[in-house]
């Protein structure tokens, strides 16, 4: 199973304080689970959504990445 990253550690990775990743949450501007109450993220799904939000990404490797994620996701 993929690990589940907590706000703190978004919030480490990308530095930004908690209150603006709730508020992005809860706006749907990053990608988000809840798990009991609890917000979580898929470490691959924020690395994905990162190398969108990089200047100069080529979509065919975004869509090769979102790709892989869901076919790791499908066999378990």
């Amino acid at each position: 199973m993929e690990r589940l990253l907590s706000p703190q550690e978004i919030c480490n990775i990308i530095g930004i304080k908690q209150s603006t990743l709730y508020a992005w949450a809860s706006r749907g501007l990053i990608p988000h689970l809840k798990v009991n109450g609890l917000l979580r993220f898929r470490e691959s799904v924020i690395m994905a959504w990162l190398k969108l939000k990089e200047r100069g990404t080529n979509i065919s490797e975004v869509t090769q990445i979102l790709e892989e994620i869901e076919s790791r996701r499908l066999d378990g």
